[in-house]
């Protein structure tokens, strides 16, 4: 009877836990690596793209959407909102500075902005809770 009750109250302790993180907005997991020199991003997927390796050449000011397909310039529908498809893993845009890449997720992401100091040389990661090691 104790294995029978423990049990029970196993399962419906792990149903608690996976509701809450669903309820938390947990995604899919995905993983970028950025390497950024002063005019160029190498990206490298990790984890949970079609693509293994991006490059985009910038200049001051460009934008630049990263998803679950790929990448490239960010298109704005005729309201002014970014055009990005919706039922993707996931979607965000990637604005690089000097030494520095503002975000803004757009789908599969639990941030809504932040931002990251980049290396040339070594290289920091994305995912889908922001930046990892």
């Amino acid at each position: 009877m104790k294995v029978l009750l423990s049990a029970i109250i196993i399962l419906f302790s792990a149903t608690t836990i996976i509701a809450q993180e669903e309820d938390k907005g947990m995604k899919i997991e995905f993983k970028i690596s950025v390497i950024q020199t002063p005019d160029s991003l190498l990206l490298n997927c990790e984890e949970g793209c079609n693509w293994q390796k991006l490059a985009f050449s910038y200049q001051e000011g460009d934008i630049f959407m990263l998803d679950q397909k790929g990448g490239g310039a960010v298109s704005y529908n005729k309201d002014g909102t970014i055009n990005y498809e919706k039922d993707l893993k996931f979607s965000f845009t990637i604005q690089p500075a000097n030494m520095l890449i503002e975000m803004q997720g757009l789908e599969g992401t639990n941030w809504v902005k932040t931002s990251i100091t980049t290396s040339n040389v070594n290289p920091v990661f994305i995912d889908n809770y922001g930046v990892s090691n």
